[in-house]
């Protein structure tokens, strides 16, 4: 597609428009009236799928890693006896609202 397409031309203004495909800003049209078959359209789909099932595990795992570490706090401050710093003053609550 690179001589056909402004956007595939070289490899900058390829790793761009896939970059920016990764955010919806693509045209399977485009791509598909300036290829032959379908392979061309299937290889794309294929590095959206894979691009962003791998952005989605990076964020998952950095997620995970930061309820790690926040259980982890809190893990520590209860063996050490320290307050969480959350306490509830049940008797400033009324109980009018039916919570409690």
């Amino acid at each position: 597609l690179g001589s056909v397409m402004v956007d595939y031309n070289d490899q900058i203004a390829s790793f761009v428009s896939l970059a920016r495909a990764l955010f919806g800003d693509f045209d399977v049209d485009d791509i598909m009236n300036n290829s032959r078959g379908y392979l061309n359209s299937l290889l794309f789909v294929t590095y959206l799928f894979v691009a962003v099932f791998i952005m989605l595990s990076m964020f998952f795992a950095i997620l995970g890693e930061a309820q790690a570490k926040v259980r982890e706090d809190e893990n520590e401050a209860k063996e050490n006896g320290a307050d969480l710093g959350v306490s509830w003053d049940t008797s400033m609550m009324s109980s009018e609202y039916g919570i409690f």
